[in-house]
């Protein structure tokens, strides 16, 4: 009896396994096809990626591409001037992209000058930034695998300091030669890196690493440039450019103060007190592009100078100085929309309370004041250096009418923006 009893439960062991065969086969599935545009033509270098996750491949030479996507996810493709498709079918195989009309309308800004998508022959793709900020990687270009269209990134791995390569022209066989050659210009804060540079034995390429080093949470925007959006570099952009801005906003918050050197100080002095004694010219306060453009002095002057800096930092010395910095973040992309505490607490994650004393404990102020400031900052700048009527300022910067922009503005500036602007 008692091992009928244990062949039993065997048996049924068994048959619970077996049932539950198809349940654990069904969790991935492996998804194949080709993208063509809409002549019937491959296209090379498609994004094709497994929503809310990381998971994605681009489409080789032919147009093909192969994906594991778990049960229940949905899959992107994408590539640059096309309409995006996001598929729940993995029965289609063949996947045709139509162009985008309203996409190459926008305007881009490529080297010096700008110009329609519609009558741009190059590439140019933007990195969501929002999404590099969240992962966890040894290095920035590692976050880039997958999401963006026809850039490939292989090697490195999770050690500090090991680069993996960026290839954007999808050029296999110079791949296969190592070194630098398949590599991209890097471009950083207007700065342009040799792409050869001999240390010793070895050939390195300095702005791979320097883009390695870049904290993905002060970096403002990542571009990709292709063909002839990459032509205004020369010849060193043969194999596309990567393009990146830093947001020096947290940089220079937590540096309010800067040390230069007799000679620096001597020639900025010379340079502001010149363009203090323009700005008060009567025909300049009167001309709005001259207010504009010493704006544009003052700002860019600045921002050289931190940029000049190798000695700057961004705290870390406990979890309150990143709050802060992921506040003083949220707030630049949001404030034209969001104007009370309580968002930014949640988004965060924390309480109100814990929120308020925390950011009070490290600037100084409330945030309250802090997005205050900010938005400040942005309406000064334009009732200066526009001719923007104040009720269009008002309603841009995220207020239902102008009466309660014109109150918190003499709230704090002691004048309405009417009397500042005449000022």
């Amino acid at each position: 009896m008692k091992h009928n009893n244990i062949i039993k439960l065997c048996l049924g062991i068994f048959l619970a396994f077996t049932m539950a065969l198809p349940a654990i086969a069904q969790k991935t599935q492996t998804f194949k096809g080709v993208v063509v545009d809409t002549t019937g033509e491959p296209i090379i270098g498609a994004s094709v990626k497994v929503v809310g996750t990381t998971t994605g491949t681009i489409t080789d030479l032919d147009g093909k591409f192969m994906v594991v996507v778990p049960s229940g996810k949905q899959v992107e493709i994408s590539y640059i001037g096309y309409i995006t498709q996001v598929l729940s079918d993995f029965k289609q195989t063949k996947i045709e992209l139509k162009e985008d009309t309203q996409q190459l309308d926008e305007v881009v800004v490529v080297g010096y000058g700008t110009q329609k998508k519609a009558h741009l022959t190059g590439a140019i793709a933007t990195v969501p930034m929002d999404d590099i900020q969240d992962l966890a990687s040894g290095n920035l270009a590692s976050t880039l695998s997958g999401m963006v269209n026809g850039l490939s990134v292989s090697g490195g791995d999770a050690r500090p300091g090991e680069n993996a390569r960026i290839n954007i022209r999808q050029n296999d066989v110079l791949s296969d030669i190592g070194g630098t050659a398949s590599e991209p210009l890097y471009v950083i804060d207007g700065y342009i890196y040799p792409v050869e540079v001999k240390i010793g034995d070895v050939t390195e390429n300095l702005g791979a690493t320097a883009f390695n080093n870049l904290d993905p949470s002060v970096i403002e925007s990542i571009s990709v440039l292709k063909d002839a959006a990459a032509a205004v570099y020369g010849a060193r952009a043969a194999n596309g450019v990567m393009k990146s801005t830093e947001h020096l906003l947290p940089i220079i918050m937590e540096n309010p103060i800067i040390r230069l050197s007799p000679l620096q100080a001597c020639s900025y002095k010379m340079f502001y007190e010149s363009s203090i004694l323009s700005y008060a010219s009567p025909k300049t306060l009167a001309n709005k592009e001259i207010v504009k453009a010493v704006l544009t002095m003052f700002l860019q002057g600045a921002t050289e100078i931190y940029k000049m800096q190798n000695n700057l930092y961004l705290s870390s010395q406990s979890r309150k100085y990143e709050i802060y910095q992921e506040f003083l973040q949220l707030v630049m992309k949001y404030y034209t929309i969001h104007h009370g505490t309580s968002f930014y607490a949640e988004h965060l994650g924390l309480s109100l309370p814990h929120f308020c004393s925390t950011i009070k404990k490290v600037a100084g102020n409330t945030p309250l004041e802090v997005i205050a400031s900010i938005i400040l900052m942005d309406a000064k700048s334009r009732l200066k250096s526009t001719n923007e009527p104040v009720k269009n300022i008002a309603l841009s910067l995220g207020f239902n009418n102008i009466s309660f922009f014109n109150k918190f503005f003499k709230q704090h500036t002691g004048v309405t923006p009417q009397e500042y602007r005449g000022h």
